[in-house]
């Protein structure tokens, strides 16, 4: 099952940097529904990363991030995320945390699962804005149609 979840990221990855590089590319005509957005899915990443690693997260849900740095901070988590899978190798992929409520516990299935969901979700809500706004917007087909 770690196979799976690294094939997963790797896509996460790539699909979040075609979008940084359209917002690098149109940074003078990006609105800020876009930028709030794409920084919380970068938030959001790290913040549920350091859950797993009961750690502390360095940033809120909708801190918003310089665009310049959008880039650093997707390999980051994705490198952080790679790393954590790998040592679940030696585990499990059903290993228990608390959650934010007592009635129940996740496993860091269901949370790699979700950081990915997340993501695609508002990776969805950000092309929609690029759209609306007439700028220029990249594929996201993970598989492509002729």
């Amino acid at each position: 099952m770690t196979d799976f979840f690294v094939e997963k990221f790797e896509l996460d990855y790539h699909s979040n940097e075609l979008i940084i590089r359209s917002i690098e590319e149109q940074e003078d005509h990006m609105p800020t529904e876009v930028t709030a957005v794409f920084s919380h899915i970068i938030n959001m990443h790290h913040i549920w990363l350091a859950r797993l690693k009961n750690g502390k997260a360095e940033s809120d849900a909708w801190d918003k991030l310089p665009i310049a740095y959008l880039s650093d901070l997707n390999r980051h988590n994705y490198l952080e995320t790679l790393q954590y899978i790998q040592e679940l190798e030696n585990h499990t992929l059903k290993d228990k945390f608390p959650s934010d409520s007592s009635d129940f516990t996740l496993n860091s299935a269901d949370v790699l699962f979700h950081i990915l969901q997340h993501s695609a979700y508002h990776r969805g809500q950000v092309i929609r804005e690029l759209k609306v706004n007439k700028l220029a917007f990249p594929s996201m087909q993970w598989i492509p149609i002729d």
